[in-house]
């Protein structure tokens, strides 16, 4: 099989399959071993796949920030679980602070009734949502509103991160993966996130297996800046063992819409 014809049929499996071993690449082409090393080789180097231990896996370009609307219903029952263990790592007397996002959105509503806990955010609606309750003292970034997130962002925002350390950082993202770390499609969300990564004593990514091998203009950090990332266990077993050479992992389980436990 020629070179292109090849390239072709490793694309069109990928991108049906989302990941696939090098033995199963060699399989479908009746190439040798080397031969596939030598194109998805090339192929991760024109940024058509990323390149992990024992294969491949297709990604997509993150080049605007979702909407919450957007974001609010994708992959519900995952970031639920994910909130429920992040949940875990909350103990009395704490302050965390947390993210703008739909998963850290899931995290507020279990602190819902708790009396001991301090929060700080720059979600607005996560503010809102904790206020309303007044269970718990809130704390709010200042700065730009950012309409699209609903949230703040700027250097206003800035001044407080560099003079708070909560007892946990629970931070989110909209794309990762083992070559260029966590990034975000803008700027402003990036300068942000960078901080936040580094700000509390401990520093907790949380994301869906969605965002996985998702890529945005700009870098915040590698995913060994965090001391813990919390996931679902929809990530692929391979792309697993390389992430856990840089941040330790906790893979939740959840149940689809639709199905019914037995």
């Amino acid at each position: 099989m020629q070179q292109s014809k090849r390239t072709d049929v490793i694309l069109e499996h990928v991108k049906k399959h989302k990941h696939a071993t090098i033995q199963e690449l060699v399989d479908i082409t009746s190439s040798s071993a080397a031969t596939i090393r030598r194109d998805v080789n090339k192929l991760a180097e024109d940024g058509q796949v990323y390149r992990h231990r024992g294969g491949i896996s297709f990604g997509r370009s993150i080049s605007r920030q979702p909407t919450t609307a957007e974001k609010m219903d994708e992959n519900l029952a995952a970031k639920k679980a994910i909130a429920v263990a992040a949940l875990g790592h909350i103990k009395e007397g704490m302050t965390v602070f947390l993210d703008a996002g739909t998963t850290s959105f899931e995290l507020s509503k279990l602190l819902i009734n708790r009396h001991d806990v301090t929060v700080i955010t720059t979600d607005l609606r996560i503010a809102f949502y904790l206020s309303e309750a007044g269970n718990n003292q809130i704390i709010i970034a200042g700065g730009n509103i950012d309409n699209c997130s609903q949230s703040v962002v700027g250097d206003y925002s800035g001044y407080l991160l560099d003079n708070i350390i909560p007892d946990i950082c629970f931070c989110t993202c909209s794309a990762f993966d083992t070559n260029n770390g966590v990034t975000s499609p803008t700027q402003e969300k990036a300068f942000l996130k960078r901080k936040l990564a580094t700000l509390g004593k401990s520093n907790i990514l949380l994301t869906d297996s969605s965002k996985l091998h998702c890529v945005g203009t700009h870098r915040i950090a590698p995913l060994s800046t965090y001391d813990l990332l919390i996931s679902d266990s929809d990530m692929p077993s391979h792309v697993q063992a390389d992430i856990e050479e840089e941040v330790a992992i906790e893979l939740v389980q959840f149940e689809r819409p639709g199905f019914e436990s037995k």
